[in-house]
């Protein structure tokens, strides 16, 4: 009798700290919009500049492989459904939209720059875990989507015209977050890693006697800042 006493008061204080739900908020979905701010890193490489007729040979007009990693950032827009499951997990989906941008100049042998830019289309779902307090919802995240990406690579001065990769490939990302709800308003604070597919490709100088091949890696670090409201 003691030990069941002891047991129901336990369940009972656990029960009265966990957030109350009507029958209504548990089935009811809620929509929602928001902005992001994005800042994370891109990985931009420019291979040596080889000769056609000797590739084996040294570096034309003495410019070498050389790689950077770069600040990427930029902004976006989502739209998405808010879906309770249990009273303690919620599932959202979302359409993304997110612009991203990043550039370097390489100086060896003359400035070369690569000038890089994503659009990305992202179709996300994510798993509310709501805490002990209501308004602290962590979470983790996956989604798929299409990039359309552009990698312009612009020689140096001793060359002329352009070069650029237009590639649309298929993305995928992973993270974990959590937002911190304040009425119909969310501050929402996310860490994930992108698969933005292969991008790559190789210049022909205008003498034709040479190439270097440019390219950006396909795996991306993002961290993003959003506010969300909830209709």
């Amino acid at each position: 009798m003691r030990l069941y006493t002891i047991l129901s008061t336990c369940i009972l204080c656990l029960s009265l700290s966990l957030p109350a739900y009507s029958s209504e908020e548990k089935v009811r979905p809620q929509f929602y919009l928001g902005g992001k701010f994005m800042l994370g890193s891109a990985d931009l490489s420019v291979g040596k500049y080889t000769n056609i007729a000797n590739p084996s040979g040294a570096a034309k007009d003495g410019k070498i492989a050389q790689y950077a990693t770069q600040i990427r950032w930029g902004g976006g827009a989502t739209l998405g459904v808010k879906i309770p499951i249990i009273p303690l997990i919620a599932v959202r989906t979302e359409l993304e939209y997110l612009h991203g941008r990043a550039a370097k100049t390489f100086s060896h042998g003359g400035e070369t720059k690569l000038g890089f830019n994503t659009n990305n289309l992202f179709f996300n779902t994510y798993v509310d875990f709501i805490s002990l307090h209501t308004y602290i919802k962590p979470y983790i995240s996956v989604g798929i989507g299409v990039g359309f990406n552009e990698l312009k690579y612009t020689p140096a001065s001793i060359d002329i015209g352009t070069s650029t990769a237009s590639p649309i490939n298929c993305i995928a990302q992973a993270g974990i977050g959590t937002y911190i709800l304040l009425g119909n308003i969310g501050l929402d604070l996310n860490i994930r890693y992108l698969y933005n597919g292969a991008i790559k490709k190789t210049y022909i100088n205008s003498g034709g006697d040479a190439t270097r091949t440019f390219k950006a890696s396909p795996h991306m670090v993002e961290g993003l800042i959003s506010i969300l409201i909830f209709i």
